[in-house]
């Protein structure tokens, strides 16, 4: 028995300092097991939530390992109860460890083993004869202790096994009859993996009312009547309801053709009121806040749903520091976005998201920040989508390395049958046609100018069709060119990890020039979204605005683009073209026509 005994005080010792690590280190070990930028804003909330869930149960652990030590002589009852509790916990940390992939799933057996050792030494003890003190102990004492014992037991393995259900079990997914339904609220990462907590998600608007004001949708979020959470939301079927964001995010908008009109959704194209570097930063501060942690949070939760005893020490132990902790870590990795210029609605530096938060890389000061682009009609062609600056050459790369961002690099963890049937949805997906009348009489003329003055670049299977127009020539702002640099493209292409291969990837000089489809709704214009209008885009660059207010769904029916200053959720974001990155300057092309012509232009382009 002593052995046993020995053998129980080292896994209480292991536990505790596990224990230990997981409350005091918690960001070694999120820097070890993530590194994905948008895939972390999920995954290392999921990482620190689990490492709080295994402190508490380590130490629970190391309290009843060691007490178990103390009294391995005693009452048979107690050893055979610890080799019972041993074994059930062992084979849960083993059904759990033997899921991940590479050495972390050695320590899964490695636990096993141990629990297998633990109790055949208990075994080898029993069969040597009862303890001197089981054959003085009274029968009465015996069953007294037994009954305390059978109670325990069933106690911490009803807990144990409710918590790792409820943390680490999963639900039947949710299956989309609609592949429009299946683009907006379907999940990109497995099942099993878990995402953002939805009840916390459903209550920080209320909680900090005053950081938003608007609630989502003041950062642009989509919410539709028939939904509680925003276009791109999906729901992960992990046993505690939670959210993962996925391709609709960026890449669904909303028009209206009048500021009372009705909103109209559009799959695909460019989410040009979205405010996502406005969302990671009312995250980072949220958490500093102490109503984050002191209470307020779960009150709003609890107003909102009826949360059992468990559920509430959960939500109040675990998932809300959990939570609280990994934004905390988030936002030193996004530190980067108070550097630059803000970026405002309908855009992100995806650039230096790739660069610093993806691939580790040394920050390197450079700018790439972009408008979003649409993600329609990809059977046609590959021009909208190999990145402004036609950085990628294969299309199918292009849309994993997107997908890439919210899985952290890990093809385990990626829901490989959901990503194939939002690309092909993304195939077969067409642009929506103009919603208003078009003035025909000045399609011919339109049509003539767009052919003398636009189609050499613009129109598919022309010459300069899907090539690239060298800096030189275009003049528009080269920021974004110049953070694409050969130390990046390398590292990208060094990346060898089935499905996930970006080998395919080349430097530019220039601008890509694409299919102007659906024109009418990717306004603002340029890559960097500093033209407001195409009407001010057919001006030479020094009669464009300097500044103006985007974020707004009105659509501009005269100058073709959206109304600057109208229709924002929130207050319109300025836009200053005289920062870093945002030179409405070059594109000259168009600039000496009539203004007939132009307007002519305006009119043929709605068609498209």
């Amino acid at each position: 028995m002593k052995r046993f005994a020995w053998l129980i005080r080292i896994e209480a010792m292991v536990c505790l300092g596990l224990a230990l690590i997981a409350f005091a280190l918690p960001e070694i070990l999120i820097r070890l097991l993530s590194q994905a930028p948008v895939g972390s804003l999920v995954a290392w909330m999921d990482v620190v939530v689990l490492v709080r869930t295994a402190g508490w149960g380590l130490l629970c652990l190391t309290g009843w390992h060691w007490a178990v030590s103390m009294v391995v002589n005693r009452p048979d009852a107690v050893a055979w109860t610890a080799a019972v509790y041993r074994v059930a916990f062992g084979w849960v940390r083993w059904s759990f460890l033997a899921k991940a992939t590479g050495w972390i799933a050695i320590f899964g057996w490695l636990d096993l083993g141990l629990a297998t050792l633990t109790v055949y030494t208990l075994l080898q003890a029993q069969c040597a004869g009862p303890s001197n003190h089981t054959t003085v102990a009274s029968a009465r004492s015996k069953k007294l202790k037994r009954n305390l014992l059978v109670v325990c037991a069933i106690v911490f393995t009803v807990f144990g096994f409710g918590s790792w259900w409820y943390l680490l079990g999963s639900r039947p997914e949710t299956s989309f009859t609609s592949d429009e339904e299946h683009f907006k609220y379907a999940p990109l990462m497995k099942p099993e993996i878990p995402g953002i907590p939805l009840y916390i998600f459903e209550a920080l608007p209320e909680t900090f009312p005053d950081k938003l004001p608007g609630g989502w949708a003041s950062l642009g979020f989509i919410i539709e009547a028939d939904h509680t959470t925003p276009v791109g939301f999906a729901h992960q079927s992990t046993a505690f309801p939670s959210l993962s964001p996925n391709c609709a995010l960026c890449h669904s908008s909303t028009y209206r053709i009048a500021p009372d009109a009705p909103t109209q959704f559009v799959s695909g194209a460019p989410a040009e009121s979205l405010d996502f570097h406005g969302f990671l930063n009312f995250l980072f501060e949220s958490v500093t806040d102490p109503r984050f942690t002191d209470g307020s949070l779960l009150a709003k939760i609890k107003a909102r749903h009826s949360l059992s005893g468990f559920e509430t020490a959960t939500y109040s132990q675990i998932l809300i520091p959990g939570m609280a902790e990994g934004i905390k870590i988030i936002r030193q990795d996004f530190a980067w976005i108070g550097r630059q210029p803000t970026a405002g609605p309908g855009r992100q530096d995806a650039g230096t998201l790739l660069k610093y938060n993806m691939l580790r890389m040394p920050y390197d000061g450079t700018i790439a920040t972009s408008d979003f682009r649409p993600i329609w009609n990809q059977k046609a062609g590959y021009s909208l989508f190999h990145r402004w600056s036609g950085g990628g050459v294969l299309l199918q790369q292009e849309n994993l390395l997107a997908a890439a961002m919210f899985n952290m690099l890990q093809p385990s963890f990626m829901h490989e049958k959901n990503f194939s049937r939002m690309t092909n949805y993304f195939a077969s997906l067409q642009p929506p046609k103009y919603p208003l009348p078009i003035l025909k009489s000045l399609l011919p003329r339109g049509e003539t100018v767009f052919k003398t003055s636009c189609a050499n670049c613009h129109q598919p299977g022309s010459a300069r069709y899907n090539t690239i127009t060298p800096l030189a020539e275009i003049g528009t702002d080269g920021e974004y060119l110049a953070a694409s640099t050969r130390f990046f493209l390398d590292a990208l292409m060094a990346i060898n990890d089935p499905p996930f291969l970006f080998n395919q990837q080349q430097r530019s000089n220039g601008y890509l020039n694409s299919s102007l489809e659906g024109i009418w709704l990717r306004g603002p214009y340029l890559h960097n979204g500093s033209v407001p209008t195409i009407s001010d885009l057919l001006e030479p660059p020094t009669r464009r605005p300097g500044t103006y207010l985007r974020g707004g769904n009105v659509l501009d029916t005269h100058q073709l683009g959206f109304r600057t200053g109208i229709g924002a959720p929130n207050q319109p974001f300025e836009f200053d073209t005289r920062l870093r990155g945002n030179s409405n300057g070059g594109h000259n092309y168009g600039v000496d026509l009539p203004a007939a012509d132009k307007q002519a232009l305006i009119e043929f382009l709605k068609t498209l």
